[in-house]
């Protein structure tokens, strides 16, 4: 399909029917728009689960596809969400202090923004596992690499 991310990796273990897949930073992520969203801060690689749809074992190497929307929609959820909480929480916590007169505006604000990481933190995890389940964000395996094939002894072990 056009437009979509395309990675290879190597399978490291296999957890049932997923199988956990590092990816090392190619020379092609340097031109990508979305190489911040995989490899954050400069990693050099990342790790994943991917459903093993094609019997891949520990070392061998895959090639992994996956929607850019995707990788999009799981970076606002995991970044812009908290961020979002955490700034209303504060504005919400230094006005309420200030309106009731309980507590200093500065205390109100550490008292909510504590709340609000906490609120971020279930509503990730809310909406997280709902969206496990949909096949829009689903990393593929769609093909083994020739050299490492079912019975070859690949480098990555």
């Amino acid at each position: 399909m056009p437009g979509e991310i395309v990675n290879k990796g190597y399978v490291v273990e296999l957890e049932g029917p997923m199988a956990r897949v590092r990816t090392v930073r190619s020379e092609a992520c340097a031109m990508c728009a979305a190489k911040g969203l995989c490899h954050p801060f400069g990693q050099k690689t990342t790790e994943l689960l991917a459903k093993n749809t094609i019997g891949a074992r520990p070392g061998q190497e895959v090639q992994l596809v996956m929607r850019p929307s995707s990788l999009l929609t799981a970076s606002f959820l995991l970044y812009l969400v908290p961020l979002g909480f955490v700034i209303g929480s504060a504005v919400g916590g230094h006005f309420l202090a200030e309106a009731t007169g309980w507590f200093s505006p500065e205390i109100g604000l550490l008292l909510c923004v504590a709340l609000g990481l906490c609120a971020s933190f279930f509503t990730v995890r809310f909406f997280a596992r709902r969206l496990e389940s949909s096949k829009r964000f689903e990393v593929r395996m769609v093909r083994l690499d020739a050299a490492c094939g079912p019975d070859a002894a690949c480098h990555h072990r």
